[in-house]
């Protein structure tokens, strides 16, 4: 998994057809667990909560079976990966769904979930250690979606930068959205509002990272840091990227 710095700490066996391939990674030096498995959106069922152990909240099950078989696959990651930071079975927390349907994490903690069409992670980490913690999944994009969207992700100068590491144009549209994304999950927690693609640009890239630079209005209004290292892994035809940070 990404960064180098974790390593495979176990795998889980699961015997359910929704939910498998179960993978439990940590950081060689910080307390942060990551959990990443694949589910089947054709197998799922509405019994699964219970049989899995998983608060089924109202809302959700008012929506449509693929938003409940996603919000199941990303509690269940969820599960895991706290019972690997530590936390008892008979004490595990429900993650309730905040504003705009952010996880509501246990005051000790920070995290992030996301998916896919076929695969969860959740990654969590104390908030001692931690101070932003953002993961992001995406699928590749056909080379006319990322030609439509490029002008809301990113500038021709950014554009650039990530095409230094001879990634086709699309790869390194979704790539820049992808690290964004992870960033603006890493940091909402912290100023609590929506902010554009456009308050980040991609400062350098180097193998298997890119570093994002933070406006600096930005900086100053929420009293970030201005540079934050977004660790990403090309799989298939799936990008994954990762950002997690101490202090400011």
């Amino acid at each position: 998994m990404l960064p180098k710095s974790f390593k495979l700490k176990s795998k889980i066996s699961i015997n359910c057809n929704f939910v498998h391939s179960v993978e439990c990674w940590s950081h060689e030096k910080l307390s942060i667990t990551l959990v990443t498995c694949k589910f089947d959106v054709k197998q799922y069922t509405p019994e699964l909560f219970a049989t899995l152990g998983i608060y089924f909240p109202d809302q959700i099950k008012r929506s449509v079976y693929k938003r409940q078989a996603e919000f199941l696959a990303g509690r269940f990651a969820a599960k895991y990966a706290l019972l690997n930071q530590g936390i008892q079975q008979e004490n595990l927390p429900i993650i309730h769904i905040g504003l705009h349907r952010a996880p509501i994490w246990p005051k000790c903690i920070v995290g992030s979930i996301t998916h896919n069409t076929s695969k969860v992670v959740c990654v969590l980490g104390d908030n001692i250690e931690n101070k932003h913690i953002g993961i992001d999944i995406e699928s590749i994009l056909s080379n006319k979606t990322a030609s439509d969207i490029a002008p809301q992700i990113h500038n021709d100068a950014e554009l650039n930068i990530v095409l230094t590491q001879i990634f086709p144009t699309n790869i390194a549209t979704t790539l820049i959205f992808s690290a964004k994304e992870s960033l603006f999950k890493a940091l909402y927690p912290t100023v609590k509002s929506y902010f554009g693609f456009e308050c980040a640009k991609v400062y350098e890239i180097g193998d298997g990272y890119i570093r994002l630079k933070i406006n600096h209005d930005f900086v100053k209004r929420y009293n970030l840091k201005e540079i934050y290292i977004c660790y990403f892994k090309i799989q298939g035809e799936d990008i994954t990227t990762l950002l997690y940070c101490a202090g400011a």
